[in-house]
């Protein structure tokens, strides 16, 4: 895990990220919908503003890809 201030050079961002580096795309997306990890989602929430995302690694993404992960759904 990392945390560090950010210094925007385009855009707009927060002023501070954190990230957290897994095995794989699936490990990622199994912590982050996890028991443990929604409990602790709901005091981050309470005292932080942000947005979460899970990057695959370079070979995972053309499966990903192929898969329909990244089309948009209708709601």
């Amino acid at each position: 895990m990392v945390g560090s201030p950010v210094k925007t050079i385009e855009g707009s961002t927060l002023p501070n990220m954190v990230i957290y580096k897994f095995k794989n795309f699936a490990a990622a997306s199994q912590w982050f919908y996890s028991e443990e990890h929604q409990e602790v989602s709901i005091f981050r929430n309470a005292v932080t503003e942000g947005w979460a995302t899970i990057v695959p690694g370079i070979s995972e993404t053309d499966d990903l890809i192929q898969s329909g992960y990244f089309e948009c759904k209708d709601t």
